[in-house]
């Protein structure tokens, strides 16, 4: 299948898609709403003429158009004051929010019998846009006017071609007709006897010519799918189009051309006279209109206020400079506005062309295209050197600050930012102590410290700082241990040394105490703490019985055989040779200089005796 084939297919998929053929569709199937329809059978036949006739904003007040006497004709003009209120509402509504304009009168109301829906069809024949402004706060009035020109309902053109074959435009209907923007009568009947004729042979085809009514017709998708079928050979050259369509060529050109990643620091090499922002840009919205400008396809996503709008004000001005026209589309009207206020305030509002809605006529868009282009022929040119060569020092100035923050530096290859992270980082970090002092190395040494020695540094710190986290957090019995100098570990070793010699001599004593008590090893120093606190208590109470006592058997043969108090005591009293005695001895000859240094009393921590017990 070739290319032009597979755009084919797939545009008349989409434009059956889009288009609606279900009762849903007001442009198909119409009818009167309660209070969202103004019927106009009631008009003044003079007033009505006055306003079919007028020229493009000439206004007609609704309640001349329903004037009249006696309780009759008020009732009605309440009655189309009450639906214009509601009419003009939905309108406006219709317009803020989605920006389209479907506010319309419509003349003629066509029928016929389909297979499509069960539902009979009503479809307006003449439809033009239609002006509805109130007169006052309180809405009591309204002018009217007509705001572009007449038209064939396009949805009942497309639902005649696609179910019976009866292709005509609005363009061969209306003819010449629209010379002076308005229809007359005469011409009004020669369009619905054109249309009747090409529809006669539809079943039941007939158009209510009578019928004459303003409301709100919207069916936003009819453009779309007039485009997709007017404009098949242009869809099929471009290589987008063709590869959503399916066309694997053209996927694999796109793939091959623009997937090309854009250099970030792109911005700070074009000359300032090929850059054209018109409005402040950061980095990431200067990538953004670079790869625009590359050809590149892409979405631009951002939460509000983080300049979307100023981004596409800057892309616009930047590809009007090259000589490039845009089309910006947006869905609601308030995005527009945005980026024409921008473009307005920069002094581009002359070659901005706003078709939002749809409803600018032929000839105000030619009015717009021949002002657009005297102003493009009346620009003088400028001479901006000065400006340029000002912008490119600062640019090269900055520039060079932001390179040589993120250089990496020998020996560590380590940037300025990075050390400066760093810093931050132990700075705030929860094993800092205020009291800690700041290591500096001087430049001698650090010159020494090349990439393979700041590793093994850095490896041997993290090992300290494992080992020191215990200390700087205070959860070791060893912290505020006055051990500072080699003599002092030395002094400490000797201790331990001396502790470990008195806890094995102590150990065999200990093995025949539990083998007299029957008792099992009790497993750690808490424990054992327990056992000698209970012993030492039996101890003070068989000390206060005399031997006779132990003839009655009321104690077990242990407490009579077995010297307790001796050993209790002995085992409760710390020898001079432990480590508390030891340690103590060392704590005392190292007051002076701790006092001395600290000001306060530092020491080695007392529950390190309890290794004796």
């Amino acid at each position: 299948m070739n290319r032009v084939m597979t755009v084919s297919q797939a545009a008349a998929r989409w434009a059956k898609d889009l288009t609606d053929v279900s009762g849903r569709n007001r442009l198909l199937f119409y009818r009167d709403l309660k209070v969202g329809t103004l019927n106009l059978a009631d008009a003044d036949p003079g007033e009505l003429a006055r306003l079919l006739s007028s020229v493009p904003g000439k206004q007609i007040r609704l309640r001349r158009l329903f004037s009249g006497t006696g309780t009759t004709h008020q009732d009605h003009t309440d009655d189309a004051v009450k639906r214009a209120r509601a009419i003009s509402r939905k309108a406006l509504e219709n317009f803020e929010e989605r920006g389209i304009s479907t506010l319309f009168i419509v003349q003629g109301m066509a029928t016929w019998t389909t297979e499509a829906s069960s539902a009979t069809p009503a479809a307006p024949v003449l439809m033009c846009p239609l002006g509805l402004h109130r007169r006052g706060a309180s809405e009591t009035d309204f002018d009217l006017s007509l705001d572009g020109e007449w038209t064939v309902n396009g949805a009942l053109l497309q639902s005649l071609a696609r179910e019976f074959g009866v292709e005509v435009s609005s363009e061969e209907l209306l003819g010449s007709y629209l010379s002076d923007a308005r229809l007359d009568d005469d011409e009004v009947e020669a369009v619905f006897d054109d249309l009747s004729n090409r529809a006669s042979r539809i079943p039941n085809f007939a158009i209510r010519r009578q019928r004459m009514l303003i409301g709100n017709f919207m069916y936003k998708k009819m453009p779309m799918v007039n485009d997709l079928r007017n404009n098949l050979e242009m869809l099929a050259q471009n290589d987008l189009v063709a590869a959503i369509a399916g066309d694997k060529d053209a996927g694999a050109r796109l793939r091959r051309d623009h997937t090309h990643g854009i250099d970030p620091s792109r911005p700070d090499s074009i000359p300032p006279a090929d850059e054209f922002l018109v409005l402040d840009a950061d980095s990431s919205q200067n990538a953004a209109i670079n790869a625009a400008l590359a050809g590149e396809s892409f979405v631009l996503q951002g939460p509000p206020g983080t300049g979307k709008s100023q981004t596409i004000a800057n892309l616009i001005a930047t590809m009007m400079a090259r000589g490039r026209s845009v089309l910006f589309v947006a869905e609601k009207r308030a995005a527009i506005d945005a980026v024409a206020k921008r473009l307005t305030n920069v002094g581009l509002d002359d070659f901005v062309m706003d078709l939002h809605g749809g409803t600018v006529s032929r000839r105000e868009l030619a009015r717009q295209l021949d002002h657009t282009l005297t102003a493009i022929g009346q620009t003088p040119p400028t001479d901006n050197q000065d400006l340029h060569d000002e912008l490119e020092a600062s640019r090269a100035e900055l520039s060079g600050y932001a390179k040589a923050l993120h250089q990496p530096r020998e020996p560590w290859r380590w940037s300025l930012f990075d050390v400066q992270t760093r810093l931050l980082e132990m700075a705030s970090s929860p094993l800092r102590s205020p009291a800690v002092e700041t290591v500096q190395f001087s430049a001698a040494t650090a010159g020494l410290l090349d990439e393979e020695t700041s590793r093994e540094m850095q490896r041997d710190l993290g090992d300290w700082s494992d080992l020191s986290e215990p200390l700087i957090s205070r959860r070791s019995p060893w912290t505020g241990a006055l051990v500072s100098t080699g003599d002092d570990v030395k002094q400490v070793m000797e201790l331990l040394l001396q502790a470990d010699s008195a806890i094995r001599a102590e150990q065999a004593n200990m093995e025949d105490v539990l083998a007299e008590l029957g008792f099992a090893d009790p497993g750690s120093l808490e424990a054992w703490a327990e056992l000698l606190e209970l012993l030492k208590k039996l101890d003070d109470i068989c000390s206060r019985l005399s031997a006779d006592v132990f003839e009655f058997g009321l104690f077990p043969p242990w407490c009579h055989r077995f010297p307790m108090r001796k050993w209790t005591r002995t085992a409760h009293r710390p020898s001079e040779s432990s480590i508390y005695g030891a340690s103590s001895g060392t704590r005392s000859r190292a007051e002076p200089t701790s006092r001395a240094q600290t000001g306060r009393h530092r020491s080695i921590p007392s529950n390190s005796t309890s290794s004796t017990d």
